[in-house]
């Protein structure tokens, strides 16, 4: 039992049978929520009799360990027995809910390379750009990395409510991070670099350094500050110099009880290897700091450390004192939501910044890293829009190529909002027009057939500069030549159709804004000013037309799933050659092989936190990306139409596009679980692997995760491969009945699964 020096008395046992590095033992801490001893005693005791008696290791015991045990520890011993589906859009339905079409609202998917001005954009849409009023926040470039949703209404009142991530996540981060820091400490490097390692994960989303606060005395801010002409902070809610002390102090002890445990871990290491770190080759070094984590975890301090790390993170829970607070597992907040009169907005727009800042000044006492999404709904409206509130949801999030790398695919996260938006405006830097990034979008966005809701935003037009960029009308046929050859591009890859269509609506639909970080009066008073409010208005009437209900189509497309066979086997080495890539199964010049503390990470993601990527690393997205790519042309050459007379051109395309939706859609659930869910065992031997060689043994499990989830069709058939293909062909023949077409030639074979268990 654990907890004297703490705000309520907690329970820590080894557990049975949930799996601590593929093997029986994991450390479970969980409050017993009693500050009294007497009563933690009684419950530690129950505790102890679910432990020492095994009938009760198994989950079906639960219902019946309820009736006889206290309900902290039933939850302590049975949660989390395998990772949990959360929907993070639903918890905030429960309480805010979207409108939609039929309520007159059009819902707006914002996407955009990080830094070309999206939040910015969004911004000028709903009002937000005074001073003392940034929100969502903005920066040079990452600082969006929770979903964000805003509802314009012509209401009385603002609300919020706030989805948290899971607490085993937020643990996983800090332990990376304590890792990383204690290699630092080893390693050498500077005070500062490893003091970074600390407060700021790898993947630059998680950022200890907005919670705990940061070892600076505040001196570079006061000074950044005296310079910034344009206050991005509010003085009032800067943290206090005494405060500051205070942070600065706890965090050098968590930086010293880490550099003792590193240097304990190393000297127990040394003793039992055949090198030390000073003569160690790289790969020895590599077995040495995965040996280490090993090392640390083993260590009571490590764990000790740990726990009073995430005590720390959710006692910032506490600065909540107003609205509702909904708890999850652990009794880790799961929901958080308010409400105030509309009069209030500064205080709440200075609420809801606590949870989306990423202001130096508020560093340890911001809550943003611990954000999976925000929803807020209330009168917001644009300055030059007359302060009537348009009828938009306006759907924000973390801006692509939020990490440094080449990526075959976008974020599930991302792609399975393309259905519940009716706007997917895709946001461009206008000096720098349609690089790789927000060409990974268009294709993701055109193979699933959401092209018909694309519009393109490009900003920053007003920083245009070249002696061939004369005025405003070169700078446009400039931008729209860059969007032209992309689409040409993907017009050889999905077909012509898809071309012309794109090229029909690419003028009517593009829209170019300059000087959005500046608020734009009513009405405008420089000339750049009128050129942005004119596109804006436009803008916001294209939003309105996309939202009206389509026309249905009286045409009906006719497959023959004759040469489906063959597209599916391109899109499985298209899927498979960069993975064997990032794995160094084989080499390729254009992907650089992953280092392992990656690779292990994501077996860690996918089979223990029930997460479908990490970082960059994506295999249900790509797998989705790579089958919905080559399933496009399929889609794009029916058999046959019927009636074969009076269809247009755009009649077809809409009803192609209305199937390749089906498709996409039903595709993240085949990917999810032959990558995933089918394999979550797999996944958990994978990351299981320990010591010299692991590496390799890791990344060979991952190979053949890929190679039963997606196996390359050949000349000679396996069961594994047939049932793939049989997959996969009732999953396109169910698509397309779904949405008015016909295949033939699948009459026989029976329906495609709907559930799969793990």
């Amino acid at each position: 039992m654990g907890g004297q020096n703490r705000t309520v008395w907690s329970v820590i046992f080894r557990h049975p049978f949930k799996l601590e590095r593929g093997k029986p033992g994991r450390r479970v801490r969980r409050s017993l929520g009693t500050t009294d001893k007497e009563q933690a005693q009684k419950l530690v005791d129950q505790a102890n009799l679910l432990l020492s008696d095994s009938k009760w290791w198994s989950p079906a015991m639960r219902e019946q360990a309820e009736r006889l045990f206290a309900r902290e520890i039933v939850a302590a011993f049975y949660d989390d027995l395998a990772p949990a589906p959360r929907d993070g859009w639903m918890l905030r339905e429960s309480v805010v809910k979207v409108p939609s079409p039929d309520d007159g609202y059009a819902r707006i998917l914002f996407l955009g390379t990080t830094g070309a001005g999206k939040t910015t954009l969004l911004r000028q849409l709903i009002g937000t750009g005074r001073k003392h009023e940034k929100f969502p926040s903005t920066s040079t470039a990452k600082t969006t990395t929770c979903d964000i949703e805003i509802i314009t209404a012509d209401s009385e009142e603002y609300e919020v409510v706030v989805s948290f991530l899971p607490k085993d996540l937020i643990r996983q981060y800090v332990e990376e991070c304590v890792v990383a820091t204690a290699v630092s400490f080893l390693e050498g490097e500077r005070f500062g670099l490893t003091c970074r390692r600390f407060l700021e994960h790898s993947d630059q989303r998680f950022r200890l350094s907005y919670i705990l606060g940061t070892l600076s005395s505040g001196a570079d801010e006061e000074e950044e500050e005296e310079e910034t002409a344009d206050e991005e902070f509010d003085r009032d809610l800067a943290i206090s110099a005494e405060d500051r002390v205070q942070l600065a102090e706890k965090l050098r002890d968590y930086l010293n009880r880490i550099q003792a445990l590193a240097v304990g871990a190393s000297k127990k290491l040394e003793g039992s290897l055949s090198f030390s770190l000073e003569t160690a080759t790289q790969e020895d070094r590599d077995t040495f700091e995965e040996l280490l984590e090993d090392s640390l975890r083993d260590e009571d301090e490590f764990h000790d450390l740990l726990d009073d790390i995430m005590d720390d993170i959710e006692s910032r829970f506490d600065q909540l004192v107003d609205g509702e607070r909904k708890l999850g597992p652990g009794d880790w907040p799961e929901l958080w939501s308010s409400r105030c009169a509309a009069e209030d907005r500064s205080d709440f727009i200075r609420l809801v910044n606590r949870f989306s800042s990423n202001q130096a000044v508020q560093y340890g006492t911001l809550l943003t890293p611990l954000v999976e999404g925000i929803r807020v709904r209330g009168p917001f409206a644009p300055t030059w829009h007359g302060g009537i509130p348009p009828k938009l949801v306006l759907m924000d999030g973390e801006g692509l190529g939020h990490a440094v790398s080449a990526n075959l695919s976008l974020s599930t996260r991302v792609t399975k909002r393309y259905q519940l938006a009716d706007v997917i405006l895709l946001v461009d830097n206008a000096q720098q027009p349609m690089l790789a990034t927000p060409n990974t979008a268009l294709r993701s966005i055109v193979s699933s057939g959401q092209q018909s809701k694309l519009v393109f935003g490009f900003t920053h037009f007003d920083q245009m500069r070249g002696p061939n960029l004369l005025n405003r009308d070169a700078k446009e046929q400039h931008v729209l030549a860059s969007l032209d050859q992309s689409v040409s591009v993907l017009g050889k890859e999905m077909g012509r159709g898809v071309e012309n269509a794109m090229k029909k609506i690419i003028p009517e639909r593009s829209f170019f804004l300059a000087n959005l970080q500046e608020q734009i009066p009513n009405p405008p008073e420089k000339a750049s000013q009128r050129h942005t409010v004119e596109s804006l208005r436009n803008l916001l009437n294209t939003f309105a037309a996309l939202s009206a209900p389509p026309i249905p189509d009286s045409i009906t497309p006719v497959y023959d799933d004759a040469n489906l066979v063959l597209s599916i086997r391109k899109a499985v080495v298209e899927f498979r050659d960069p993975w064997r890539a990032r794995l160094g199964i084989r080499s390729r010049s254009d992907i650089p092989s992953e280092h392992w503390t990656r690779v292990i990470d994501l077996t860690r993601r996918l089979g223990d936190l029930g997460q479908d990527e990490y970082d960059t690393l994506r295999p249900v997205a790509d797998l989705i990306a790579c089958l919905q790519a080559h399933a496009r042309p399929f889609l794009e050459l029916p058999l046959r139409w019927e009636p074969s007379k009076g269809a247009t051109d755009e009649m077809m395309g809409h009803a192609i596009d209305r199937i390749a939706q089906e498709v996409f859609s039903r595709l993240h659930e085949l990917a999810a679980n032959r990558v995933m869910r089918d394999r979550i065992i797999k996944w958990k031997e994978a990351y299981a692997h320990r010591g010299i060689g692991s590496a390799t043994e890791r990344r060979r499990d991952v190979e053949s995760i890929y190679g039963a989830a997606a196996p390359i069709p050949g000349e000679v058939a396996d069961p594994a491969t047939n049932e793939f293909l049989r997959e996969i062909r009732l999953l396109i023949r169910d698509a397309i009945e779904s949405a008015g077409g016909q295949l033939e030639g699948l009459s026989s074979l029976s329906p495609a699964r709907t559930t799969v268990n793990a």
